[in-house]
């Protein structure tokens, strides 16, 4: 569970240095302090380092860890302060003045394993062994409050080991090659002679920041109580009880500071994952990682009381349990604090997630679990003592949660054998909702939806049936009932499910086939009307009297379930401003027809047991959603998949990978020009909106029936429709049942260029499975797909087409983005020497009017106000010096890293380091970036990056990352004046290239980076000639 995390740099003090004359400096002086000084020559090196792999991307590796930027040296003399100077770049190398220093970075390929170099320092001599050597390593103002001109205020040693140094920015991320390390050795005399002896050797350099890595494993092949996992959905980590602040010098004792003296991470998506091997060979196990820096906090010492070597204890809560009779008990009880054993200000993470698992209890069917499930792990090397809660600086920590199962949450709920009766928990930090249903349970996207479901007869209890709602709205629950025994349901939010009987067949049966949503809204029922005639009717067939109940003691309902979206809080209909932001990226909505529900006391843990489960994804936007920001009121959020991707091709079934031109739209000429309008683009692509300049008109002939096909469980298209294009239409719906495609009907749209590319910048505040590219995909194998229409196809590559045609090329070829590459752009089909899946990406318009007859005609009108990148373009006449702005306060914080002045080192396209910050600014282009003998621009610029060499014309700007390089290539216009007529290096490496799983390759040369020009994103690979850079730097709006 834990390793040291090693510590690096020494400095060796070695005898017969080099003699000279110094100035006099007013230093304290002690009288084993002489009146001379001399140059030493002080060497530093690393010690032999433990090899440790990295496989997360919001940490670094070992080579940025161990880089020493600047240091600051102290002299004590019994305590006092007789010698400090700051040693950076500006004494970098520089021979020709007394002190000095040089060194030489651990290299991020190998070349220089370990890090090692020389002070040259001018000190006073010190006799007797009561002297002590301090070192400070890599200041950083960027994220510590500690400067050279504080550490140069330290009169003494008892000062120095009292100095607090703070986080500037609350995140559990760090500037790479800037870790602070400190590090002492007691005992140094230096003789005249230059000579210097020490007790203990070399000086070991700690950093302040402890690493911490966790790995979620699944393994779908292994059963546990008859029970198989099927899959794991990873929703979020969080980190809760980070410090802001520690000493900068260590401690043996733990310090209890206030409470606002931590703070928490915001949830965040899992990082990585990957297959599971042991010794190359595959387990069928999954992996899901991430990692963050914190820190250290020292609090075994103030624990509750032992756990008496019983793990599952640490992460008990304290429960009311003096009364069993009365209402409170086994709820949490916060009087004396959270935790019943740990200590308050202990640091835990909190795992949540989406466990699917399927059991076999005898029957002819199987029943389908699905369980949100939260874990809370306490920090701390509890692999030797169960006790211990201590995060220490300088080691690396790695957790690896197994999920077994659901058993022990589902014990939770069902047993009571514990030592308090009626409480048992053997494993408090495991949590979840657990939800059984007889058949597979289906979710639904958050559009529009609908679906035939079966009630069985034999399978309802009509003694116990009721029905359980979750929303982001009322109370969740089952109806309550009052003093009357009546069920009362005005707290509740149900009206989103709507349902309607289907029609009975001649034989006796019911059709198979939806129905479809109705003119006459009186055929639709709510879920109240459906349970009284579901039990009403079973209590007939039981009986044996006639009933709605078909030849087989069926009942099939066809299922309506409306878009995830509220125009008014069905609570409260006077709560309606901005209210998209409570109900975008929320957790699922839930509606259970039910005969079994158990909840455990404190709330944390329930079990479901489901005739009919409903399951609706919310909304999905990058946009932020905090509601603070009260000047944010329109935006556009996105579907989480395209459930519809079985759909090869964009235009026609019959499409093929190399012809895609042959079956674009000749019968009428669609303008989806548009960038950003998405809906507008939509329109005219079904001819939904035709004409050309300011005659367009609606075509009010356009008919869902032309398109969609009612006979199947759910609504499918027609034949030569079936396409991506027309797939748009089973996300929308005939709302007011006429049978005519209305403007105001089309809510759902193909995202444009600019809202895929916008769910790039800002893929953190989205769901795992919601991001353009999800984390799951990039597990599928680099081997094609054989036979059928997707013959050929990568399952890793994913072309995702948006609705805005290619401007350059005749027709109406709509752009793709390359998911699997971040924002590479294409025309449609293209490039088809790289087959791919080709889904679309539904969007939705939050915060705005309806599209009508009026706006949906005009490019721009259906597009929201509040922008997700706001451009403050530049003034004047175009030229290579002029200066954009980009302001990102309407994006999500999740998606916004650290603020920096430094170069960002190389990170893949999903690392913390090619997040966006606030906001950046352009700089000066670098026409002629050098690269040497390398092969590839790449090459050099990743290795200066990592090595700390920068060729920046001016102070404070830096390379751009990948993301970054797309903002300006969205937004930056194509004047060929400032993009100077060729592409731009970013310094974001490619994860499926050479220095990632090198899954892509142009021949026989990898590709390794991007450039980015001003028509297009595009990847580079060896021999490519592009030398160019617009740098940039970060920006608070």
């Amino acid at each position: 569970m834990i390793k040291d995390w090693i510590r690096i740099l020494g400095i060796l003090l070695l005898t017969g240095m080099l003699v000279m004359g110094c100035t006099e400096d007013d230093l304290a002086q002690m009288t084993n302090v002489g009146d001379k000084e001399v140059i030493v020559a002080l060497p530093f090196g690393s010690k032999e380092h433990k090899e440790i792999s990295v496989i997360t991307r919001g940490t670094y590796d070992l080579h940025y860890e161990s880089m020493v930027r600047n240091v600051y040296v102290y002299l004590f003399a019994d305590g006092k302060k007789v010698y400090g100077r700051y040693f950076d770049a500006d004494d970098l190398n520089q021979t020709g003045n007394k002190e000095y220093w040089e060194v030489n970075n651990m290299s991020s390929d190998g070349a220089s394993a370990q890090t090692h170099g020389t002070l040259h320092l001018c000190v006073p001599t010190v006799s007797g062994g009561g002297a002590e050597i301090v070192l400070v390593a890599n200041i950083d103002l960027d994220f510590m409050n500690l400067s050279e001109d504080r550490l140069g205020l330290v009169r003494n040693k008892e000062e120095l080991n009292a100095l607090l140094v703070s986080l500037n920015q609350d995140l559990p991320e760090r500037n790479a090659g800037y870790f602070m390390m400190t590090g002492n050795r007691t005992g140094v005399s230096i003789h005249e002679d230059g000579t210097i002896s020490v007790t203990g050797g070399k000086i070991m350099l700690e950093r302040l920041d402890a690493k911490v890595q966790v790995n979620v494993r699944v393994n779908p092949t292994e059963e546990s109580k008859n029970q198989r996992v099927e899959a794991f959905t990873p929703e979020s980590w969080q980190v809760i009880n980070l410090p802001k602040s520690c000493l900068l010098m260590p401690s043996q004792g733990g310090t209890e500071p206030s409470e606002d003296a931590f703070f928490n991470t915001q949830p965040m998506n899992f990082e990585t994952t990957e297959n599971e091997e042991v010794n190359g060979n595959p387990t069928g196990g999954v992996l899901y990682g991430f990692s963050f820096y914190t820190l250290e906090n020292i609090k075994s010492a103030y624990r509750k009381k032992s756990v008496a070597g019983n793990y599952h204890n640490r992460d008990r809560r304290i429960k009311h349990t003096d009364d069993s009779s009365a209402d409170n008990y086994g709820t949490y009880n916060t009087e004396a604090g959270m935790w019943e054993y740990a200590p308050e200000q202990a640091t835990y993470i909190i795992v949540k997630g989406e466990l699917k698992m399927v059991v076999d209890p005898g029957l002819t069917t199987e029943q389908h679990l699905i369980a949100d499930v939260t874990y809370l792990v306490h920090l701390g090397d509890f692999a030797a003592d169960k006790d211990n809660y201590d995060v220490h600086r300088n080691t690396h920590y790695k957790y690896t949660i197994n999920i077994k199962g659901v058993d022990r949450i589902e014990v939770e709920v069902e047993t009571s054998n514990d030592n308090i009766p009626g409480i048992d928990e053997d494993q408090p930090g495991a949590m979840g909702h657990l939800y059984e249903a007889e058949e597979d349970i289906y979710t639904f996207d958050a559009h529009y939806g609908q679906r035939v479901y079966t009630i069985k007869a034999s399978e309802v209890d009509v003694e116990n049936m009721t029905w359980y709602v979750r929303t982001p709205f009322g109370r969740e629950g089952v109806p309550m009932k009052d003093a009357f025994g009546q069920e009362i349901y005005n707290d509740l939010d149900y009206k989103w499910v709507e349902f309607m009987l289907n029609e009975m067949g001649t034989d006796g049966f019911y059709s198979e086939g939806c129905q479809r949503y109705p003119a006459d809204k009186s055929k639709l029922k709510t879920v109240i009307d459906v349970l009284a005639t579901i039990k009403t009717e079973t209590l007939k067939w039981k009986a044996g009297e006639p009933s709605l109940y078909d030849n087989s003691g069926e009942m099939k309902l066809t299922v309506f379930v409306d878009e995830f979206y509220y125009n008014a809080n069905p609570m409260n209909p006077d709560d309606s401003d901005i209210l998209w932001k409570k109900f975008a990226n929320q957790s699922n909505r839930l509606m259970h027809i039910l005969c079994k529900n158990q909840r455990s006391k404190d709330g944390d843990s329930s079990l479901t047991g489901s005739i009919l489960t409903i399951r609706q994804h919310s909304i999905q936007t990058p946009y932020n959603i905090n509601m603070s920001r009260t000047d944010l009121k329109q935006a556009w959020g996105c579907e989480t998949a395209d459930e519809t991707n079985n759909m090869a091709w964009f235009y026609h079934p019959d499409e093929r990978m190399n012809s895609g031109s042959a079956y674009k739209i000749t019968s009428y000429t669609p303008d989806n020009t548009s960038k950003s309008d998405g809906l507008y683009n939509t329109a005219c692509l079904l001819n939904l909106v035709r004409g050309t300049g300011t005659g367009k008109t609606v075509n009010i002939n356009l008919r869902w029936d032309t398109f969609i096909d009612y006979s199947g469980m759910e609504p499918q298209l027609k034949g030569n429709y079936r396409a991506g294009l027309y797939s748009v239409l089973l996300r929308n719906r005939d709302l007011d049942g006429d049978g005519i495609i209305d403007p105001e009907e089309l809510r759902w749209y193909i995202a444009s260029l600019d809202q895929l590319c916008g769910l790039f910048l800002g893929d953190q505040g989205l769901s795992s499975e919601a991001q353009l590219y999800p984390i799951e995909t990039s597990r599928a194998p680099n081997a094609p797909v054989s036979g059928g229409a997707f013959d050929g196809v990568y399952p890793w590559r994913l072309h995702v087409v948006s609705s805005t045609a290619n401007g350059q090329v005749a027709g109406n070829m709509p752009v793709i983005v390359w998911a699997e590459e971040g924002a590479s752009t294409g025309e449609y089909q293209s490039h088809y020497s790289k087959p791919a899946y080709s889904p679309v990406r539904c969007v939705r318009n939050l915060g705005m009017e309806l599209p009508s007859s009026s706006t949906i005609v005009t490019a721009g009108r259906n597009y929201p106000d509040d922008e997700l990148v706001i451009v403050e373009e530049t003034t004047g006449a175009i030229n290579a010096n002029s200066v954009y702005r980009f302001n990102f306060r309407n994006m999500n914080e999740e998606s916004l890293r650290y603020y920096t002045t430094r170069e960002l080192v190389p990170g893949d396209e999903y690392s913390v380091m090619s997040r966006l910050y606030y906001g950046f600014e352009t700089g000066p282009l670098h026409t002629s970036y050098p690269i040497g003998s390398n092969s590839s621009p790449y090459i050099a610029l990743k290795g200066n990056l990592e090595n700390g060499v920068t060729h920046t014309p001016e102070a404070g700007y830096r390379i751009p990352n990948i993301r970054e390089g797309v903002v300006m290539q969205l937004y930056c216009g194509s004047n060929t004046n400032w993009w100077g007529g060729s592409g731009s290096l970013v310094g974001s490496y490619y994860s499926f290239g050479y220095y990632g799983n090198q899954y892509d390759r142009s021949g026989n040369s990898h590709f390794y980076s991007w450039f980015i020009y001003r028509d297009r994103v595009t990847l580079g690979s060896v021999g490519e000639s592009i030398n160019r850079v617009r740098y940039v730097k970060d920006w608070l709006p």
